[in-house]
Order: C-alpha cells, then structure tokens, then sequence
C-alpha cells in the first residue's frame, strides 16, 4: 500500500506540474515580415514574457522550449510553403501524404529572431537550452520529463545565439534589471533617491496624501535583485553587428525606475544584418 500511494502521488505531482503550466496565461506574439526591396529576404520575430516562476524551473523550461520550438516551427513553415510554391505546387495546397506535420527548423530555414523578459540568468540550465538547443536529462530539477504517453521533449532544432553576448566577446551585460525584490517574484522599486526629511514643525500633521508614491521606501524585508534576464536571441542566418554597451552596476544609480531611466529593466538595442538569399 505504502509503495502505491508513493506512485500515486508521484503521478499526481507530474500532472499537477503540466496543469500548472498550461493554466499560465503568458502571451506569445509573433510575426513574419518580408523585405520590399528584396522579397527573397524575410524573417520571424518573436516575442514573450516568460513566467516569473523560479521555485518551478520545470515549468519555466517548458514554457521556455515551447515558445522557442513554435517559432522555429513558424519559420519552417514558411520555409516548406515556399520550397513547395517554387516546385511548382499551389499556395496552400495540402502537403503530400506521409509528409511531416511540421517540418523541422533548422538553419536552413527561414531566419528568426526572438527577445524579451526570458526571467532566466545567463548560468541557468535554460540559457543553454536557448543557445545550444538542449538540455541535459541528468538535470532532474529542470528537466521536464514528460508524462506517460507524450512524446513531447524540450529540444529546439538549433542553438540561437544571444546578440549580446555576440557582440560582446561572448559575454552578456553585468545586467539588465536592476530592482528591488518583495515577496515571491513581485518587484517593489523603491524612490532611487529619497529626499532629506523637512526639519519638525509645530504646525498640526498633514492628512495623508490621496496619491501615495508608487515607489514607496525601502523596507528591511526587502533584498535588492540585480541580474540580467533579457535576452535577444537569433538563428544563425543573422550577423550580429553590434549591441549598445550597457552600464555596469558599479557605475549605476538605482535601484530603477529612475528619472533617467524609466523602467526597471534596461532598453536593449541590437543592429544586425541578414544576407541575401540566392
């Protein structure tokens, strides 16, 4: 008895970490835009929130390799449709029987590009998802192994390179997010510099302000996060021309938002360039 509840449970603890993760309601946006001047010359972009779960890493990797896997999809796709339209078959004709699905992306595709809040640190096993395209089975915290009966795995078609770290000798920024942390994933951005309180005065006490500052102080429960979890991924069909350099924390004043900087995370800017395709 004892051994079958401990199986039971180990079920229902696999289940309840899928339902967790596909009752996230994280939005994907994606889209194909195709050069004017050069119609051969196309590509996906992508972008998405990841959820904000670090005591569940194998969620995170779900979502992680699910968002990445339908983008290379997507790309794939629009590769297929347009191998086809040239072989001579009509815009939106079935594929033949016994085709694949989804054909698998690869660097032969269609070039894609994706960013955003991946709330993953450069020394996290996801990041080596993201760039290598796997992740290792022996990595029992992070690795979602699927349930009886699916055959689904976390493995992208290819690596995708951060423009960042490209473009920086192989290093990501000192960081991009400099906040202050409350509570399980809240971010609580105190006022960067509080002003010196007014000396006493005898006058009667002040009624208390209808518009209180969304940054109030800091309070000693409080810990200061200071990471870098943005991130500009792309197929290596993309050169990497250059990415702005970002502020090291030595050198910066926060915790943000501050006058200068109006989000708690810092803009990313990447240049890039795509070849022709003959």
């Amino acid at each position: 008895m004892t051994l079958t509840l401990t199986l039971a449970l180990a079920h229902t603890l696999t289940l309840t970490r899928y339902d967790a993760s596909q009752r996230k309601e994280n939005t994907m946006v994606a889209v194909h835009l195709q050069c004017k001047a050069h119609a051969e010359v196309d590509a996906w972009f992508g972008t998405y929130h990841m959820p904000c779960a670090f005591i569940q890493p194998k969620l995170m990797a779900m979502h992680a390799a699910l968002a990445m896997q339908h983008l290379q999809q997507l790309a794939a796709a629009t590769t297929e449709s347009r191998r086809r339209l040239h072989a001579g078959a009509p815009a939106g004709a079935p594929a033949p029987a016994g085709a694949p699905h989804a054909p698998p992306a690869g660097p032969r595709s269609t070039p894609c590009l994706f960013g955003g809040d991946w709330n993953l640190k450069p020394t996290d096993p996801l990041y080596r998802l993201l760039t290598s395209g796997r992740i290792d089975p022996a990595l029992s915290q992070h690795y979602p192994s699927p349930p009886a009966g699916d055959a689904w795995l976390p493995d992208l078609a290819c690596g995708m390179a951060s423009a960042y770290a490209a473009a920086h000798g192989g290093c990501e920024p000192d960081f991009k997010l400099r906040a202050v942390r409350q509570g399980r994933g809240a971010l609580h951005l105190p006022n960067p510099s509080p002003s010196p309180s007014p000396s006493p005065s005898p006058s009667p006490s002040p009624s208390p302000n209808p518009n209180p500052s969304p940054n109030p102080s800091p309070n000693p429960n409080q810990t200061p996060f200071i990471g870098c979890l943005d991130y500009v991924f792309t197929s290596p069909h993309f050169r990497v021309v250059g990415a702005p350099a970002l502020p090291h924390r030595d050198g910066a004043r926060g915790p943000y938002p501050t006058e200068a900087e109006p989000s708690d995370h810092l803009l990313l800017a990447v240049q890039l360039e795509l070849p022709l395709r003959a």
